[in-house]
């Protein structure tokens, strides 16, 4: 296990993480495309999600965050895996028996507007995974009696930005 506090581990984890997002961009695409074709757009999208899960359990397991704020974590997430939260905004709604929260991201690490993927509307389905990988993690350590995650907009269907819904029911 990396040790984040040494400033050249953080640096060595951050250019691995850097050419994961490049290779991203030159893999996802074919992946997406094999997986329509193969399993249909229904179960591609399923799968998208699971493989967005795995990869961020996996992460958990390299990065401890030691924080259930759900925000912050939110945040700290995208600053690690895409080196950056310029274009990223959190949302928090409160109502009387559950919490929204909305991640507006305007430029997506997944979707390319450049590149079109035939038969799935929301690559960036993948997030949803990471982001519920996220709050199982959260909920393992604080209660949470229910959560779902989705996207509601995205880039790759024309939409300005993309935008990921967490509802949570305490």
């Amino acid at each position: 296990m990396s040790n984040l506090n040494d400033k050249r581990e953080i640096m060595k984890l951050h250019s691995k993480i850097y050419i994961g997002n490049l290779l991203i961009k030159m893999y996802y695409p074919n992946v997406i495309t094999f997986l329509i074709k193969n399993v249909g757009p229904d179960e591609a999208k399923q799968r998208i999600f699971r493989i967005g899960q795995e990869v961020g359990r996996e992460m958990l397991k390299i990065w401890d965050p030691k924080t259930t704020d759900i925000k912050k974590m939110i945040l700290k997430w995208y600053k690690l895996m895409w080196n950056s939260t310029k274009y990223v905004k959190v949302k928090k709604i409160k109502e009387k028996d559950r919490e929204i929260y909305r991640i507006i991201d305007k430029k997506c690490g997944v979707c390319d507007p450049e590149t079109t993927i035939e038969g799935l509307e929301m690559p960036c389905v993948s997030i949803d995974g990471y982001l519920d990988a996220c709050l199982e993690y959260i909920s393992a350590r604080t209660p949470l009696s229910s959560y779902k995650v989705q996207t509601i907009r995205s880039i790759a269907m024309g939409d300005p930005y993309c935008e990921h819904e967490i509802e949570i029911k305490r």
